[in-house]
């Protein structure tokens, strides 16, 4: 017995040691990609790719120095994959929500990666990882080149506050609360954020696209709170940079993508519910003003108090992510990609998980005011901070919609209809046909002066 015992130990420590074997230690520096090869950034979201993405959009022209292309104009390359995925931005429902983006914008892309030929290039946006398999083997076939992928994850507990207070920004109006119910209690995805079940099943993102890309050329990084500068060192690495390239610490909070605090997200969940009630706010006119003025403002310029309460998920709910990350772990363990940090970090649970008292009827007056600042900012065109330089000013405000107008009183469809009893249908239309041209007729000659009032012209 004590034999089978000690045997059994030894099988389970060797197990262990294999599944460790291809941790790559955090301070291990990795091989960078060929000199011709894509780097495929594909999330996964809230692991800092918006700091990441700001970083590497205002250094274009550094990173061509270095070697780097990153492709396009814009901070990160939303369009492209939003359009190769047929999916809409902007809120889930609602009034002015837009289309999928042209497919072109994704042609654009791949039309810049086939130009470049003497640099290694970087692709990223945070959506990539939830790509279906259809998508991915798309990807592979149209870039054509070398890839290697690279995707990080936090602990997934931590997921749930700043996922709830990113689908606030894009309109939603649930309570933290009836946000949990639905994501971790109703079978199914989730009826106000279907996407976010893609999300915690991180395991099989990894293993989709670890299978087209082969094992060999996908990097997983666990992040680690103690280590805040793991993901641009691991990207540096990787592209061949200098040390502290990538560094974010000169971005704002806005471009940091910081969280919010517990007052600033009921701020924003209540200003949605009231906004879209009025008549001619839409998708459009809520992004200019709100997402990227209000909201932004308050990201970039506010500092929260020491004492200003945080979002923190109920124990429930910590518990049971903690238990799907521990289904998963194994599973990204066999599939043999390569980690930076340590995949039990994908369990860890939040530091602070006791709930914070707030009186709603006590809002810091200065989110309030930094709000109204960015909108007004935003609707002058200059951002959310008053830029000097002018851009482009936010969409009016589309007018409301005329009222239906009522449905004719019975006396007057009886009486149009004794007015035109006896004539023929064709009569009346002919009737009505030389009335609008000679009213047309007339137009046309008041805005033309010098039009022929005779004649025939083809």
């Amino acid at each position: 017995m004590e034999d089978s015992t000690a045997i059994a130990g030894a099988l389970t420590a060797l197990d262990h040691r294999r599944l460790r074997q291809k941790e790559a230690p955090v301070n291990e520096p990795l091989n960078a990609i060929d000199s011709d090869a894509v780097l495929l950034h594909v999330g996964m979201p809230k692991t800092g790719t918006t700091a990441l993405q700001n970083v590497a959009a205002a250094r274009r022209d550094d990173l061509l120095a270095h070697g780097v292309r990153y492709p396009g104009k814009k901070q990160n390359h939303s369009a492209a994959v939003f359009s190769l995925m047929g999916r809409r931005p902007g809120w889930a429902d609602g009034p002015g929500r837009p289309g999928a983006p042209s497919i072109k914008r994704w042609a654009q892309l791949v039309r810049e990666v086939h130009a470049e030929t003497e640099r290694r290039v970087l692709i990223s946006h945070e959506f990539l990882g939830e790509m279906r398999p259809f998508q991915i083997e798309r990807v592979m076939a149209e870039i054509d080149r070398p890839i290697r992928v690279v995707m990080a994850v936090r602990a997934l507990p931590s997921l749930l506050s700043s996922s709830w207070q990113q689908f606030l920004k894009n309109g939603m109006e649930a309570s933290f609360d009836e946000w949990l119910d639905s994501v971790l209690n109703d079978p199914g995805p989730s009826r106000l954020t279907p996407i976010f079940a893609r999300r915690l099943d991180v395991a099989t993102n990894i293993e989709q696209w670890s299978s087209a890309v082969g094992s060999e050329n996908f990097t997983l990084i666990v992040l680690d709170p103690n280590d805040r500068g793991l993901l641009t060192r691991t990207f540096e690495q990787l592209l061949a940079l200098p040390d502290r390239f990538l560094n974010p610490q000169w971005l704002s909070g806005g471009q940091q993508n910081r969280s919010f605090s517990l007052p600033e997200a009921e701020f924003l969940r209540s200003m949605s519910a009231a906004l879209k009630t009025f008549d001619g706010m839409t998708w459009p006119h809520y992004k200019s003003l709100i997402k990227f003025g209000a909201m932004e403002r308050v990201l970039r310029n506010r500092v929260p108090a020491a004492a200003e309460p945080k979002i923190v998920a109920p124990a429930w709910a910590i518990d049971d992510v903690v238990e799907r990350a521990h289904q998963q772990i194994q599973r990204i363990h066999d599939s043999q990609v390569t980690i930076v940090g340590s995949l039990d970090g994908l369990a860890r649970t939040p530091k602070d998980s006791t709930p914070h008292p707030w009186d709603p009827s006590r809002l810091p007056t200065d989110i309030a005011e930094e709000a109204v600042l960015g909108v007004v900012s935003a609707a002058m065109g200059r951002g959310p901070l008053f830029s000097p330089d002018l851009g482009t000013p936010a969409p009016a405000l589309a007018p409301p919609e005329p009222p239906v107008a009522p449905e004719p009183e019975p006396v007057v469809v009886r009486t149009v209809a004794q007015a035109t009893r006896g004539i023929s249908t064709r009569d009346l239309t002919l009737t009505v046909l030389r009335r609008v041209r000679r009213r047309a007729a007339r137009l046309v000659s008041r805005t033309i002066p010098d039009t022929p009032r005779s004649g025939r012209h083809v």
